[in-house]
């Protein structure tokens, strides 16, 4: 999902504007400049003969359009209460059009002026369903677009994908969320949010996710699971002179498949043949014991997400049900020269240790971005968000 259609979806989530995606009226959001269009409706899009969210930005006329200087004003300058009613001149193939429209000066939450222009004229209505419509502006080629009703069932849809999105509505003061959906094929790249009070419009993207990463809250939920069915170990297990022979396989095989689920990544190297981890773990095994003992005896899983402590900094990791914001800075040559202490307190020290490094470094280091997406959004030097990347993982078997 490019800069572009992440911006046009934010901005579909403020009330002034999601009001207006299921509105036969043309409307628009023009930048501050009046040379850009930010978001528009089906009614809008049609006026300048745009089909997808892409077209909005190879309309190159729009900054010798007569109606610029005014709507720049109104952007900048325009009251913010309540509409206005302006006559705005618009260029339409080789015709002027003037029209009647309601404006309103924006603020948006990034802090940047707009303009929101309504067109009330009725010849330029939108004579087909809106809702429908505008899912397809929103779909385009590449993507697909649901309409979630508040029972769940789906009330429209566009695009090739079929079945309906698992999605997670966005939570508390959280307007979209850009996270993987299930599909009936596997996981998709999506953007979820609140259409209104009552419904929800899930943008999915039609390709299939190469890879979904386990999250730290999906481990911890799949380890539970694994502890309801495991067994107590017995006296004899925890005895490294007991004979182990008939118990010891199935036991092993549970303690693997455990630590598995709880690691994010585990290097090769520091795996022996048996399939124990040779790194540190949270709970040491008596000198005496042998390792197949250690191995029966500990099954490191606890009912409740306990916090995971590290021993070489006393970092205590406690699983999160919701994201955690923190904002870093990196200079000319993609060097990180500052980050927030959430990220700290949350990845840990050790993961935040990353002041003065490039993000190739950075990369290179914890084995993230293999892909290539992040390097590439960082290359272009502009805003972006929304690029998913698996990270140094505080949890350690």
């Amino acid at each position: 999902m490019d800069n572009q259609l992440q911006t046009f979806v934010e901005l579909s989530t403020l009330p002034a504007i999601a009001e207006l995606a299921g509105d036969t009226r043309a409307a628009w959001v023009w930048s501050a400049d009046g040379a850009r269009i930010l978001w528009a409706n089906a009614a809008g899009a049609s006026f300048f003969s745009v089909r997808d969210v892409a077209g909005l930005s190879r309309m190159s006329g729009l900054a010798r359009s007569p109606a610029r200087p005014h709507i720049a004003r109104i952007a900048t300058s325009g009251d913010t209460e309540r509409m206005s009613i302006d006559r705005l001149r618009f260029y339409r193939g080789l015709r002027v059009l003037l029209l009647t429209c309601q404006c309103q000066r924006l603020v948006l939450p990034d802090g940047h002026d707009a303009a929101l222009i309504v067109c009330g004229d009725k010849g330029l209505a939108l004579t087909e369903p809106p809702l429908p419509a505008f899912l397809d502006l929103l779909a385009g080629k590449d993507r697909s677009a649901f309409l979630i009703e508040e029972s769940g069932h789906i009330g429209a849809r566009s695009g090739d994908l079929t079945g309906a999105p698992e999605t997670a509505s966005p939570e508390g003061a959280e307007t979209v969320r850009f996270a993987p959906v299930r599909m009936e094929d596997g996981f998709h790249d999506a953007a979820v949010f609140r259409l209104d009070a009552t419904r929800t419009l899930a943008l999915v993207e039609n390709g299939i996710r190469e890879e979904m990463p386990l999250t730290v809250e999906d481990a911890s939920e799949e380890a539970t699971s694994h502890e309801a069915v495991a067994e107590e170990p017995t006296a004899e297990a925890e005895d490294p002179t007991a004979d182990k022979s008939e118990d010891m396989p199935e036991e092993r095989d549970l303690w693997v498949r455990a630590q598995d689920v709880l690691e994010d990544e585990t290097d090769e190297d520091d795996v022996d043949e048996d399939g124990a981890s040779t790194g540190e773990t949270d709970a040491e095994a008596p000198e005496e014991a042998s390792e197949e003992a250690t191995s029966a005896a500990e099954v490191p899983i606890e009912k409740e997400a306990a916090p995971v402590a590290s021993a070489d900094d006393g970092f205590h990791f406690v699983s999160r049900r919701r994201p955690v914001r923190f904002a870093w800075q990196m200079d000319i040559d993609q060097r990180v020269t500052f980050i927030s202490d959430e990220f700290a307190e949350t990845m840990g020290p050790a993961a935040a240790d990353i002041v003065g490094k490039t993000w190739a470094e950075i990369a290179e280091s914890f084995g993230i971005d293999k892909n290539g997406k992040i390097a590439k959004a960082l290359d272009r030097r502009d805003t972006w968000s929304a690029r998913p990347s698996t990270g140094p993982s505080p949890v350690r078997p």
